[in-house]
C-alpha cells in the first residue's frame, strides 16, 4: 500500500532539492528527526548507507537505509528498515522533482515491503490514515521553508 503526495511548491528546483537532501534542512520540515547522517559511501551515489535517528512518541527509534537513487536535482531514492518496523519489513521514500510553472513539482511515494505480523496487518489501516495525516503536516511544513516563510515550523 503506497502512500503518495503531489504538491506545487513556489520556489526553484535547486532549493526543494536541497531541503530534501541536506540532513541541516531535513530538520526543519521532517517531523522528530534528530539525526541523518552517511555511514558508508558518499551521499550523492546510490549505494551509500544512511542512518537516521527520529522521535517517535516518547522514544528514539533509528533507521538504516540505502540511497537508491540520487539524480540531483530531479530524483532521490531511499530504502531504510529498521526503528518501528522490526523484522524483514522496509519501506522506500521516492522524491520526483520538475520545475513547473515557475516553481517545483513534487511527487511523493512511499511503498512498504516485506512480511508483516497479524497484529501490523491489523492496524496498518489505521497507521496509513495517521500516516496521511502526518505526511500532509510534514510537506506544508516543507513548502513553507522551501519557500522561504517558515511558519510551519514556528507552530507546529
Amino acid at each position: 500500500m503506497p502512500m503518495t503526495f503531489t504538491m506545487h511548491i513556489d520556489a526553484p528546483i535547486r532549493t526543494v532539492w536541497d531541503h530534501i537532501e541536506d540532513p541541516e534542512l531535513q530538520k526543519k520540515w521532517m517531523t522528530g528527526l534528530i539525526s541523518n547522517e552517511v555511514v558508508e559511501g558518499d551521499p550523492s551515489e546510490v549505494g551509500a548507507k544512511v542512518r537516521m535517528v527520529i522521535k517517535e512518541g516518547r522514544k528514539e527509534q533509528t533507521y538504516d537505509g540505502v540511497i537508491t537513487a540520487h539524480d540531483a536535482p530531479r530524483h532521490l531514492g531511499i530504502r531504510f528498515w529498521g526503528g518501528c518496523f522490526g523484522g524483514d519489513m522496509k519501506a522506500t521514500a521516492d522524491y520526483h522533482l520538475a520545475e513547473q510553472d515557475g516553481g517545483t513539482k513534487l511527487d511523493y511515494v512511499c511503498d512498504f515491503e516485506g512480511q508483516m505480523g497479524f497484529f501490523m496487518k491489523l492496524m496498518m489501516p489505521l497507521m496509513m490514515c495517521f500516516g496521511k495525516m502526518h505526511l500532509k503536516k510534514m510537506m506544508k511544513k516543507l513548502k513553507d521553508h522551501a519557500e522561504g516563510g517558515g511558519t510551519a515550523a514556528a507552530t507546529a
